[in-house]
């Protein structure tokens, strides 16, 4: 039997041909922002040596208008899309049982005591209303790898980039007038699991000191615990701790988290942008052994990952492996792989 593999492979070379030319001609070209704007997606913060959430460096390369040096692959498309679906899947749901309120409500608030006038811009995923409670929620679609820690752990927790999201959404829907309008009073980050389709719930406040309360519920509205993030340990205590920490310390460290220090990094951002200085990038693009071993004795590097930097391996922080700008930030650092 003979197989023809040019008439075989021929629809699927075409239509790989057609959606990269689609996507490359919708996306925007870049630009500089002319105005102080960041967006809740944006929010990081440091925490002593530890950074969570959007790199200062990717943020400063984004408002300045440079050009990504790793545009979107039609891979990373398809993800977007596929948590677009279920975005528009569980609204559906929510509308079918007539909860469904609004959705993409606008969010457009002045940081408190900004140097530069940030305004946060943004959309919330979904109001519903319940038992006269109204609530907003965040949906996030996430892979099997993540749903582990995120959904199934025996600590379940929301990812530090996903939290502090909600954090600006609470704080809108308490903290300003045009918030306070939408007489809100919960707001929830909704997880699905894109392989199993199973969802988890956290809701998310904030006390009188500026950090989160998570309180998780499963898929059945069964209430798992609430932490107040407040008392967890930081990363100074689990470096002053002897040994190593365990990663679930590390992960709970990473939430640490308060309002005022996501206000603050969004202001110093434009401090680099408008004086054209270039920051340090946040994150290790490629560590050196006593970065590893630090971040090793913190709980946040495994010791594999370790053992590879120790026998000369380049080994590197993830959020650099898949930045926008991984290449532009490369040649910035003087970094060159033959």
């Amino acid at each position: 039997m003979s197989i023809n593999l040019r008439s075989d492979v021929n629809f699927i070379t075409d239509a790989f041909k057609q959606e990269m030319n689609e996507m490359r001609s919708s996306e925007r070209g870049a630009y500089a922002r002319t105005q102080n704007i960041a967006w809740p997606s944006e929010a990081g913060c440091s925490l002593g040596k530890i950074s969570v959430g959007e790199c200062t460096r990717k943020m400063y390369y984004r408002i300045s208008g440079v050009a990504p040096t790793e545009p979107m692959s039609i891979t990373g498309k398809n993800v977007c899309d596929a948590g677009n679906l279920y975005e528009d899947y569980l609204i559906n749901k929510f509308k079918k049982y007539g909860m469904y309120k609004d959705s993409q409500i606008k969010l457009d608030f002045l940081i408190p005591d900004s140097k530069h006038k940030v305004q946060v811009n943004g959309r919330m995923d979904l109001l519903i209303e319940h038992n006269k409670q109204r609530s907003v929620i965040e949906i996030k679609s996430v892979s099997e790898f993540k749903a582990a820690k995120i959904m199934n752990s025996e600590i379940p927790l929301p990812s530090s980039s996903n939290l502090m999201q909600a954090m600006l959404y609470k704080y809108y829907t308490t903290s300003t007038e045009a918030g306070k309008a939408l007489n809100v009073d919960n707001v929830y980050l909704m997880y699905v699991n894109r392989s199993m389709g199973s969802t988890f719930y956290y809701k998310v406040c904030i006390d009188d000191s500026g950090y989160a309360i998570l309180t998780s519920y499963d898929l059945a509205g069964r209430e798992l615990g609430t932490v107040n993030l407040k008392d967890v340990k930081s990363f100074e205590d689990l470096e002053r701790t002897p040994g190593v920490s365990e990663s679930d310390e590390a992960r709970l460290a990473e939430l640490k988290i308060n309002i005022k220090d996501i206000f603050d990094k969004f202001d110093k951002i434009y401090d680099y942008a408008r004086s054209n200085t270039l920051p340090k990038c946040d994150y290790n693009m490629i560590y050196t052994q006593a970065q590893a071993e630090y971040e090793h004795n913190i709980g946040r590097l495994s010791k594999m990952k370790l053992n590879k930097v120790k026998k000369g391996e380049v080994v590197g922080d993830t959020k650099c492996q898949y930045c926008d700008f991984r290449t532009k930030c490369m040649q910035d650092n003087g970094i060159s792989f033959k």
